[in-house]
């Protein structure tokens, strides 16, 4: 990841890629979390293109690929010309911005307050629910299950935002059945 960055900032002082602009003097070009890259590119077909050359770059001197089931391209405020030359280069699925972005399984998105925005955590805890097969498990051994898993994955995503009333009832609901 850091060696990608490298390129982008090399790319950036070039003036080859401008990034999306913050303020009139900054840009920004590029986040690095844990094992992911959140890039920024104004929408140009000159900054898409300049990119995807650096991305050619990255992945033939590292012999690493990007992902494509796990990439995403979300555009915003740009033209058709621009919407299409970016979907023509890059290989992966696009999306609007107000389905928000996803990381680490979690959509972060401004309208996460909906109860529709939460049913996922609802039907993984379904899912979990029904691969622990009654048949296998203990009384003890499910209440175990549970507490340490199903109770605790709420939790998890309550210190990223506000799990709805609702969802936390239905998941409740379900963990008590």
């Amino acid at each position: 990841m850091e060696a990608l960055s490298r390129l982008i900032i090399s790319a950036k002082r070039e003036g080859s890629i401008r990034g999306l602009k913050i303020t009139d003097e900054c840009y920004l070009t590029h986040l690095l979390f844990v094992d992911d890259v959140l890039i920024l590119l104004d929408g140009s077909i000159q900054d898409t293109t300049t990119f995807n050359r650096i991305l050619g770059l990255f992945t033939h001197a590292m012999g690493m690929e990007v992902n494509r089931s796990k990439s995403t391209i979300t555009l915003v405020d740009t033209s058709v010309n621009e919407s299409y030359s970016a979907s023509q280069v890059f290989p992966y699925t696009t999306q609007p911005l107000d389905r928000g972005l996803k990381y680490l399984g979690y959509w972060l998105k401004p309208t996460s307050q909906k109860i529709a925005d939460w049913v996922w955590l609802v039907t993984k805890v379904e899912k979990r629910l029904s691969c622990w097969s009654y048949r296998y498990l203990s009384r003890a051994g499910r209440l175990t299950l549970i507490k340490s898993v199903l109770e605790a994955t709420p939790v998890f995503w309550m210190a990223l935002a506000w799990i709805p009333r609702n969802i936390l009832a239905k998941l409740q609901q379900l963990c008590n059945r």
